[in-house]
């Protein structure tokens, strides 16, 4: 990502969580009715749009038409996965886990929409986002939050001593969230990551984070899906830089001390939503590509 702006993905990720939030029945995977609010302003038009949805839900293929047209098509996608860590979040905040730590927390609003007595949320992110983040939440339409911290960090340097500094994550049992962020970083900054998310806070605690396979960092790659992928990536100068094959996920978590391993990748995910919630998900093939991984430490 560029030092001099925020991310362009996480503006994306943004959309798609309004998206889905006013698709109807059975498609609804999400309901994150802070995620308009945090769209430029330049998105006016699209704001007004996402609030007629709401009592017009017709409305919602239109935008799902354009997000197939103008990114790869993985606004489903992005909904799924956040609804899994969702319910990963409430699992443990039933377990008695009472600290959530966002890594590249972009403009995720479970701090609003999970306020629970006692759960406090500590978000990480480049300044340029968190900045222009922090200023939306002070502006009307956003309540006012007493439990949730931010640590403006530069990725590019040894970030994990900045948040160390800061003081600011208790040493208690925390769940890590790192959402749409690995395969954005070269092998060694995910190495870094994990090793040191595992030294930042005792036993008891757990991480949830998303991945794609090896290949999508192939630059020569004959899959035409990861194509997609990689252009979409490269359009929004934010490449795609790291994969990791799910049976080989194992080996690398358990090297950092992680132990409880668990993936689902996101066609499983919809197909036990389908099973168990009487969903209509389409499950479309680039779905298939992106994995879930849970692991505790």
């Amino acid at each position: 990502m560029r030092e001099n702006r925020s991310s362009k993905t996480a503006l994306d990720v943004l959309a798609a969580r309004a998206v889905n939030t006013i698709a109807p029945q059975g498609l609804r995977v999400i309901q994150d009715r802070y995620a308009a609010g945090f769209l430029p302003a330049h998105w006016f038009p699209a704001k007004i749009y996402f609030r007629l949805a709401e009592t017009f839900p017709v409305l919602y293929w239109l935008p799902r038409l354009i997000a197939k047209q103008v990114g790869i098509g993985a606004d489903m996608l992005i909904a799924l996965r956040h609804r899994f860590i969702d319910e990963h979040l409430l699992h443990h905040y039933r377990d008695g886990i009472r600290q959530v730590v966002l890594l590249g927390a972009g403009y995720d609003s479970r701090a609003l929409r999970f306020r629970y007595p006692g759960l406090r949320f500590i978000e990480i992110d480049h300044p340029m986002t968190q900045r222009r983040k922090v200023r939306l939440m002070g502006s009307s339409g956003f309540p006012e939050h007493d439990a949730l911290y931010f640590i403006p960090v530069d990725f590019t340097e040894d970030w994990l001593k900045t948040v160390a500094d800061s003081g600011l994550i208790r040493q208690e049992p925390t769940l890590f969230i790192w959402e749409g962020v690995s395969y954005y970083l070269p092998c060694e900054a995910v190495a870094y990551t994990l090793e040191g998310v595992k030294n930042l806070t005792p036993p008891g605690s757990s991480l949830v984070f998303d991945f794609f396979p090896r290949e999508l960092a192939n630059e020569n790659t004959g899959d035409v899906h990861m194509k997609r992928v990689q252009r979409y990536g490269a359009a929004r100068g934010e490449h795609f830089l790291w994969g990791c094959d799910r049976d080989d996920i194992h080996g690398i978590l358990c090297g950092h001390g992680f132990k409880n391993i668990r993936t689902t990748s996101i066609r499983e995910f919809a197909d036990h939503l389908n099973e168990t919630h009487n969903m209509k998900i389409p499950v479309h093939a680039i779905f298939a590509y992106m994995i879930l991984a849970q692991a505790d430490f």
